[in-house]
């Protein structure tokens, strides 16, 4: 009687680790799967939110590249002659703080402050650039540790102007 106890107790037990291996394995794969799909979800969103930044950046980027052909051909004028027009456009341009022209490495003309002579690596150690740059920094003269967001525009016949 005994034996036929242990062969019966020895059954349930091996029927109650294979369903408790068989749950585990079930609630593993089901996890699993939840991982990969709610991953790939959020990569999706990612790149989602990444080309919705990436158009409105643009968007708000547009009116200043279209005017920068216009801003090149300033350049090497004296600022008396162009700091007006420089502040209209400043104005006009709603995403623009202010715009600076750059002449053999010397920012000498500003938007807000006029008449300038102050080596543009001075303000800006990434510039002058060689091509066209979209630099993320913080404003030194205007308002100190404030974001900034500087497009710089190298002018065709040398990039030490802007």
């Amino acid at each position: 009687m005994q034996n036929a106890q242990k062969v019966i107790s020895a059954y349930r037990r091996k029927r109650i680790i294979i369903c408790l291996i068989v749950a585990l394995l079930t609630l593993t794969t089901t996890l699993a799967i939840r991982f990969i799909s709610q991953r790939s979800l959020n990569q999706q969103r990612v790149q989602m939110t990444t080309n919705k930044m990436v158009v409105a950046m643009d968007k708000i980027l547009r009116p200043l590249s279209e005017q920068h052909l216009s801003l090149l051909q300033l350049v090497g004028k004296p600022c008396e002659d162009v700091r007006l027009p420089l502040r209209k456009l400043a104005a006009s341009l709603q995403t623009v703080r202010s715009i600076v022209l750059v002449k053999s490495n010397i920012l000498y003309c500003s938007s807000i402050f006029g008449d300038r002579n102050v080596p543009i690596h001075q303000l800006q150690p990434d510039l002058p650039g060689q091509r066209e740059l979209l630099v993320f920094s913080t404003d030194n003269t205007l308002l100190v540790g404030s974001p900034v967001l500087i497009q710089w525009y190298p002018s065709a016949f040398n990039s030490a102007d802007a």
